[in-house]
């Protein structure tokens, strides 16, 4: 080994050259270039999949503003999973915030086509921004999938009034109160919006 600056040969374990005083070690020598390992990846991945988890704690607490922040730094490192970007669309509809649900949604049924309530979701959130023909296309997709989607019958039944198409409104209505099994409040309140724009349609409409 030689001094790379006076070209002194250097003696094996020299740090310094003796004669200049020139370091010997190479100047990355402190610098790590490993690429990350699969226990990196797998520690990632793990914490990734609590920070899921937590946040649908949160959500059933109500906290979804926590419930989508946990969850937008988990899909850093879970970018393919199609569950947790229809939660945050979930977090970001009960915000409020609907380009930012549409997004989510968008985005989970791309990862997964096969998402019945990620459909429906979307398709309510499309209804709700006024884009009703996205909205139809969305929810015929849901209960395709999904017969025995309630929620997106109704808001199907909804979307197709809003077309004027009062046939195929009626039919989807009466597809929701038939296959409706929720029987808790707020699924009472939701049937009883649902039985009285069926009846407006029948008395008015046909």
């Amino acid at each position: 080994m030689y001094c790379t600056k006076c070209g002194t040969r250097a003696e094996e374990g020299d740090v310094y050259c003796g004669s200049c005083g020139n370091s010997l070690r190479p100047k990355c020598a402190n610098v790590s270039l490993a690429a990350p390992t699969s226990q990196d990846d797998a520690l990632a991945d793990k914490l990734a999949r609590e920070r899921v988890a937590s946040a649908l704690v949160l959500m059933q607490q109500g906290d979804h503003r926590q419930a989508a922040d946990n969850l937008a730094a988990a899909l850093k490192d879970l970018p393919d999973d199609a569950e947790a970007w229809a939660s945050l669309g979930v977090c970001h509809a009960a915000l409020f915030e609907s380009e930012k649900a549409i997004e989510a949604f968008q985005i989970a049924v791309q990862m997964n086509p096969n998402l019945s309530n990620a459909w429906g979701a979307l398709g309510n959130q499309y209804f709700c921004s006024g884009r009703t023909d996205e909205a139809i296309h969305a929810l015929e997709q849901a209960v395709e999938l999904n017969h025995q989607n309630a929620q997106a019958w109704g808001d199907l039944g909804g979307a197709y009034a809003e077309k004027g198409d009062y046939n195929r409104a009626a039919l989807a209505l009466e597809e929701a109160l038939r296959v409706d099994q929720d029987q808790s409040a707020s699924g009472a309140s939701i049937r009883a919006i649902w039985k009285t724009a069926l009846f407006g349609i029948k008395t008015f409409h046909r």
